[in-house]
């Protein structure tokens, strides 16, 4: 999502930043405090939205499909963000 075109990993200053904040929001969001020092639970959820978006960009996930997709995502990984926040998530 933040490589350039070319497969590099830094496209530029503000494709860095902008992967920076990402990140860092979704700790916080998580519970981390410190951005630096992050733990998997962020990478695993921005891995797996991300991977589930680019199949349905390319079509490898049917239209009529990716609502199901999403949400067997979001149900394999609640527990585990579950556990991340102390078990303090709503429903």
């Amino acid at each position: 999502m933040f490589a350039s075109p070319d497969g590099g990993v830094d496209r530029d200053a503000e494709s860095r930043f902008s992967a920076e904040r990402f990140f860092a929001l979704g700790a916080e969001l998580l519970g981390e405090r410190d951005a630096t020092a992050m733990g998997p639970v962020p990478f695993l959820l921005a891995a797996t939205t991300e991977g589930i978006s680019a199949l349905a960009a390319t079509g490898r996930i049917p239209r009529d499909r990716v609502d199901d997709v999403v949400v067997a995502a979001v149900r394999m990984l609640l527990p585990q963000i579950e556990q991340q926040l102390g078990g303090a998530t709503t429903t």
